[in-house]
């Protein structure tokens, strides 16, 4: 068995700036790599899964 976990809250706090990943609710900022934690967490699970599927079709 294996655990994957990661972080996907944000901060309570206003973003001052204009970039096209800014948070879109106002009041909440996502500055803590939450989005690359979550995107590591997806990538690591997808490649999990297609070892999983390639060693049962091997079977």
């Amino acid at each position: 068995m294996i655990g994957l976990r990661a972080d996907m809250d944000a901060l309570a706090m206003t973003e001052h700036n204009d970039f096209a990943w800014k948070s879109g609710q106002p009041g909440l900022m996502h500055g803590c790599g939450h989005d690359g934690h979550i995107a590591m967490l997806v990538g690591a699970a997808r490649y999990r899964l297609r070892r999983v599927i390639l060693t049962v079709q091997q079977c």
